[in-house]
């Protein structure tokens, strides 16, 4: 039995998917700058408790990825453009204007990432006890274990790259 993931978290998980889209469009010679309005969108649309990132998942592929696309294929954007995102009423819009609070995707990780406590090193046998108790372990543990995620998550890309 997992713990279902908090809202917090599944925004986190937004934000290392965009990153990804990010690396994407770099290697078109684009860049993406969004607000925070554009990224509440997508984790707001996405997030359901019961389903984790799934449903998020696909909110950023409607909202963001599919309508960039069309953007990018119609040379809305090319090479050494940066993409502003913004959201309207229920969909993002998309700029070369530069907009006000818009922010690197690199940028807003590092202003989200968590900052907790020192904990003991993550065990496997801990978290089961937790589990069991219905309880997210010992304070500052769930961070840790999203930074684990994480640093896993770059690995695995960074280990893509080099095939």
């Amino acid at each position: 039995m997992f713990l279902p993931l908090t809202k917090a978290e599944v925004r986190q998980i937004l934000l290392l998917l965009l990153k990804k889209t990010d690396k994407m469009l770099q290697r078109q010679g684009l860049s993406i700058q969004l607000t925070e309005a554009a990224i509440d969108l997508p984790g707001d649309e996405g997030y359901d408790p019961q389903f984790g990132a799934r449903p998020m998942k696909r909110a950023l592929q409607d909202l963001l990825i599919d309508e960039l696309s069309k953007h990018v294929i119609a040379s809305d954007f090319v090479a050494g453009d940066t993409v502003y995102v913004d959201a309207g009423d229920e969909e993002l819009a998309f700029s070369k204007k530069p907009l006000e609070g818009a922010k690197p995707v690199g940028s807003l990780l590092a202003d989200r990432q968590v900052s907790s406590p020192k904990s003991a090193p993550h065990t496997p046998q801990s978290s089961a006890r937790s589990r069991r108790r219905g309880k997210g372990g010992k304070p500052g543990e769930r961070e840790q274990q999203f930074k684990d995620l994480e640093k896993a998550v770059e690995d695995v890309q960074d280990g893509k790259k080099k095939e």
